[in-house]
């Protein structure tokens, strides 16, 4: 016995990428209401008269499942006058809809879920990977250019597109393509722990993610030099650049972020410096180096507070750490313009960024003899390992060098 009578039907307004949300029209006494089945499809691939469990046809890449899930909805309509029964609830329009939707709180859009997601990782704190993943959320909105895209949407061929786009169109390196395409799949990842959506609509069981090895650009002692040697005042940008990348240099290889962050109260009046790295929290302290001191002096760094910055880096204080990483982010990108001008002056040929700066004080460092334990503790790196990955990139010669030392 049925409650009401219904049948399935589309929305009529048809969004930017052809398809169309699929209701379940409920009519009970002359009054009508529409159930959202949270479907989309195209209009050419649906029949709203075709035989029970083939309203969506094979053109659509996912009329399986779809279909699955209009039956299993109206399988539990026509069942639904049990429940009324047993309950004792007339079975008004209203208490139809509310029965079929209490159970089904799920959120089955990808944009509003992602940013559920994206405010659970701003408060945790984390401001990096908060960033990053806004960055690839917002790329794949772009390209998908709808407010709103169901989970049940996102398939294999969805995701291969995607990836074509961003490799022919946005002209994206396989590494960045593997970034975007993850952050996609740790929205997925978190959907399926916390039952928003099921296994079946898991697309990455069967879409592999590819990244490629890159090799992590050091300079020689050579080159490092030639840097070193460079006549530029530090009135200019470029000179101010070529100093900070000095710096971090000679001051094992400290990350651009702690450069930006560093206080004169950082530093003893012997030159010990201890600081708090901002990627890892560790506290790193060593006597700072005749160049790393000649760097300070070159930016007035006596007559500087105990608070104040030591370099030129951030204008202000920033209470906001997501705008404090925002204002590094552009800093560090300036700098990064500069070095390409730098190269071309000092005569070297690859390309390089200021964390080229920790690789190459790394890799001289292990070159002249010092172990790979003691290149991680002036790291500050959590394990050996990541140690290993910095050095990987060992070159032939680097290689021919340390069999001489050993058999020579």
């Amino acid at each position: 016995m049925k409650i009401a009578f219904f049948r399935l039907e589309l929305n009529s307004k048809i969004r930017l990428d052809g398809r169309q949300t699929v209701y379940i029209r409920l009519t009970k006494n002359r009054v009508m209401r529409r159930l959202n089945t949270g479907l989309m499809v195209r209009g050419q691939d649906f029949e709203k008269d075709s035989q029970y469990g083939s309203w969506i046809k094979k053109s659509d890449p996912q009329y399986k499942g779809k279909n699955q899930i209009l039956k299993d909805l109206l399988y539990k309509l026509e069942s639904a006058h049990y429940y009324f029964e047993a309950n004792r609830i007339a079975p008004t329009l209203n208490a139809i809809m509310k029965y079929m939707q209490d159970d089904d709180e799920k959120e089955t859009d990808f944009f509003r879920y992602s940013e559920r997601v994206l405010q659970q990782i701003r408060d945790s704190g984390t401001v990096t990977t908060y960033l990053k993943t806004r960055s690839s959320l917002k790329k794949f909105r772009e390209y998908v250019k709808t407010r709103e895209l169901d989970f049940r949407d996102i398939t294999v061929e969805f995701l291969n597109d995607y990836e074509s786009y961003m490799q022919n169109k946005l002209k994206n390196k396989v590494n960045t393509i593997h970034k975007d395409l993850k952050t996609i799949r740790q929205v997925f990842g978190r959907a399926l722990t916390e039952n928003q959506i099921g296994q079946e609509y898991y697309p990455f069981f069967k879409k592999k993610l590819r990244t490629e090895k890159t090799n992590k650009v050091k300079l020689n002692e050579k080159e490092m030099l030639r840097i070193v040697d460079l006549d530029l005042s530090i009135k200019t940008s470029i000179g101010r650049s070529q100093r900070y990348f000095i710096f971090s240099y000679f001051s094992c290889g400290m990350r651009f972020a702690d450069v930006c962050n560093l206080r004169k109260q950082d530093i003893s009046d012997d030159f010990l410096l201890s600081y708090r790295m901002g990627k890892t929290g560790e506290t790193a302290t060593f006597k700072l180096t005749l160049q790393s001191i000649s760097v300070l002096e070159e930016f007035g760094f006596k007559n500087k507070k105990p608070n104040d910055f030591v370099f030129p880096l951030i204008d202000k204080e920033y209470k906001d750490p997501f705008e404090l990483r925002r204002r590094i982010s552009s800093s560090n990108a300036l700098v990064n313009k500069d070095l390409k001008k730098i190269a071309a002056l000092a005569d070297i040929d690859q390309r390089f960024g200021f964390h080229s700066a920790r690789h190459t004080f790394a890799t001289i460092a292990l070159n002249k003899g010092v172990g790979v334990y003691e290149v991680s503790k002036l790291l500050k790196h959590s394990s050996i390992r990541i140690t290993e990955i910095y050095l990987k990139s060992f070159d032939e010669a680097q290689m021919s060098n340390a069999i001489n030392k050993i058999y020579g």
